[in-house]
């Protein structure tokens, strides 16, 4: 092995020691969501405080106020955790350039999401009434920023987006099944809707991350991904030759 490799195989183990930090993080907060959630499945008055205010109060800082405090302690960059960078010429921490070409990459993403639910929604015997505009708003803050924040590991320690939106939906996913409601939403046509519109919208995330890695255009794909994905997976009503009689 020549001086090049040794130096790229030190350099490779110092990303990861550097990556340690925000992995002990994102773990910490990931055991702490799967333990509450067990917990909360098993005992009733915890299940209580889950639906309420004050449980919402919990959830908002969990996915919310712990990636925003390891960017202020400094545990994870800016830019990992898709903000960009402050720049002179930059709005919103991106280059008109940078916007540009991530408004693109999330139209075709959008495009393509929306042409496969609306696809899928014509095998549906049943559709589903999408939920309120204020809940759809609130699960995209959160699950983005969730979302994020796992994606940033790999991304660090690997040097790599690719790498980084790999090992994120990993955890996301092992997340998912863990959960003690996993099976029993499955089991429901609108638990099967909601999932995969939500697996719609971490696919997608994914794809934002690895290019343009712009949080802001995830909310906007997610969204949209929210709004638009349970109408376009309700069935098209049956044709009928008879408008007097449209059950025909």
């Amino acid at each position: 092995m020549g001086g090049a490799g040794l130096a790229q195989i030190c350099l490779s183990i110092l990303k990861m020691l550097q990556a340690l930090p925000l992995l002990i993080w994102v773990a910490v907060t990931l055991v702490i969501g799967a333990v509450a959630a067990q917990l909360a499945q098993r005992n009733l008055d915890l299940r209580n405080i889950a639906d309420s205010l004050v449980g919402e109060l919990l959830l908002s800082i969990y996915m919310i106020g712990i990636p925003f405090v390891a960017l202020i302690l400094g545990v994870v960059g800016q830019d990992l955790i898709g903000l960009g960078r402050s720049r002179p010429d930059s709005a919103l921490g991106f280059t008109d350039i940078e916007w540009v070409a991530g408004l693109a990459r999330v139209a075709l993403a959008g495009s393509a999401v929306c042409a496969v639910l609306w696809l899928m929604g014509r095998e549906q015997r049943k559709g589903t009434n999408p939920p309120a505009l204020l809940l759809n708003l609130r699960n995209t803050l959160y699950d983005e920023v969730h979302w994020v924040f796992c994606f940033s590991v790999g991304a660090l320690a690997f040097n790599n987006t690719y790498w980084g939106v790999l090992l994120g939906i990993g955890l996301i996913v092992l997340i998912w099944i863990s959960h003690p409601r996993f099976a029993n939403r499955l089991g429901t046509q609108h638990g099967r809707q909601r999932l995969l519109v939500r697996s719609m919208c971490l696919l997608t995330s994914g794809l934002i991350y690895a290019g343009p890695q712009n949080l802001w255009l995830m909310l906007l794909a997610d969204a949209l991904i929210r709004a638009l994905g349970p109408l376009l997976l309700q069935p098209s009503p049956p044709l009928t030759l008879d408008p007097a009689n449209p059950k025909v």
